[in-house]
């Protein structure tokens, strides 16, 4: 039942339901036909020059530290570049 649940969830048909009536951006290429929405096409291109990250526990060591960055430059409002630096 779960992998029932996992693939409808995950289905094209979903994915046309989260883009048009959501506003989400979605993994599914088919999904992306016609879409017109200006800032989820923006997501869009951005997904064209995306590099798939692993998702090996080792990673954490990566992203751990990156968020903290994140965190300091958007919610604290440090400078971007001192606290990548830091990272």
């Amino acid at each position: 039942e779960a992998f029932e649940v996992m693939r409808y969830l995950t289905s094209d048909e979903v994915a046309v339901a989260r883009l048009e009536k959501a506003g989400q951006p979605v993994a599914n290429k088919k999904p992306w036909k016609g879409v017109e929405n200006q800032r989820l096409q923006g997501f869009r291109a951005q997904a064209e020059l995306a590099v798939p990250m692993p998702s090996a526990p080792a990673m954490r060591h990566v992203w751990t530290p990156m968020d903290a960055a994140i965190m300091k430059a958007i919610g604290q409002g440090e400078e971007a570049e001192a606290v990548l630096a830091e990272a």
